[in-house]
């Protein structure tokens, strides 16, 4: 995606292999199917390249800023399986 010409522009679906993995492990694969096809939503390219180089840029959108205290709670769960958000990113993030 990051190499693709101006694929900040273009829209993107993960295909259901992808999500498969990611956000369905602990799915039956009908259940999966069932998540892929009612919540899978096509978005633009541009909040990978917003994560690829948000450590080049210093007013990133994806940074947070733990000592903003008018900021919203940060709340990250992950679970048993979570493909994600692994439990380390959690317990690391809670202690900030």
């Amino acid at each position: 995606m990051l190499c693709t010409w101006r694929g900040w522009r273009k829209v993107v679906s993960w295909s259901f292999e992808a999500c498969q993995s990611a956000f369905g492990p602990a799915l039956c694969e009908q259940e999966q199917r069932v998540a892929y096809e009612t919540h899978g939503v096509p978005e633009t390219g541009r909040i990978f390249f917003q994560d690829g180089f948000a450590l080049l840029a210093l007013l990133s959108p994806v940074k947070v800023d733990f000592q903003n205290s008018t900021r919203a709670p940060w709340l990250v769960i992950a679970g048993a399986q979570d493909q994600i958000v692994p439990h380390s990113v959690v317990k690391s993030s809670s202690q900030k």
